[in-house]
């Protein structure tokens, strides 16, 4: 019987094991082709160019080096190296329920900006679009934007780089947070992404576990600089919208 009992829990351990590893796969993602892979995470090791595919490759493991910029160790074309963060985007954890919670704090303080305007926000001119209006809200330090108005208006846009503001609509003071201390607040980002240009600055991003939304934090040197709540997926900000709305997204 204990033979048997013991047969049981290795299976039950080696499903979880299993089902742990397929949850915690990291994809790469390039924002540019093509990328450069090196033979080790070193930028003075032998390098080449290389495609990623779209459906992107496996992330087997990652390193930090002495500047604390992450290398991913992926095999492209049978071949196996190292991509420098730059101009990658990773895949790294499931939906985030924890963005949904604060969506909810972001709707009723949302509401009451739209309801009656309060001190120091500005209502700006309405926008329109396909044959609705998107509305505009603004103030020092951060900016909001709604499909319509009232009760049945659709979120379409939340910028801050205000602590203030932040407490406020998110329910937490993000701006000035260290990445360590976001992760523990709001857990494991969706996706992780850093700029081509900007190897300094990474954008941890969590989609909603239920909606078409996205919560985005923009850290410079590790440090929280920017939370943006935005409608569609990861990169979807600005897709869609008309130059003259992506206008009035900009910070005083």
């Amino acid at each position: 019987m204990r033979t048997r009992w013991m047969g049981v829990a290795l299976l039950l351990l080696a499903a979880a094991l299993a089902t742990g590893a397929e949850a915690a796969e990291q994809r790469a993602f390039a924002l540019e082709d093509p990328v450069t892979l090196y033979a080790k995470p070193d930028k003075g090791a032998k390098s080449w160019e290389a495609s990623l595919p779209e459906s992107g490759v496996s992330v087997p493991s990652a390193i930090r080096d002495k500047q604390d910029m992450l290398w991913y160790k992926v095999k492209v074309d049978g071949k196996t190296g190292w991509l420098f963060q730059e101009g990658i985007r990773l895949k790294m954890g499931p939906k985030s329920k924890s963005a949904v919670n604060i969506y909810k704090r972001y709707v009723a303080a949302r509401r009451k900006i739209a309801g009656k305007a309060p001190k120091n926000w500005t209502q700006q001119e309405s926008t329109p679009v396909e044959g609705a209006e998107v509305e505009t809200w603004s103030t020092s330090g951060a900016v909001l934007q709604t499909l319509g108005e009232g009760p049945k208006a659709e979120d379409v846009y939340f910028k801050t780089n205000s602590a203030e503001a932040c407490k406020t609509f998110l329910g937490f003071e993000a701006i000035g947070m260290s990445k360590d201390e976001l992760r523990t607040k709001v857990g494991t980002p969706t996706v992780r992404e850093t700029p081509s240009g900007e190897p300094e600055v990474s954008i941890l991003s969590y989609e909603f576990a239920d909606g078409d939304m996205t919560l985005a934090f923009t850290l410079r040197s590790q440090i929280v600089e920017q939370a943006e709540l935005y409608k569609g997926s990861t990169g979807e900000a600005d897709t869609d919208w008309p130059v003259e709305v992506l206008n009035l997204r900009s910070l005083d």
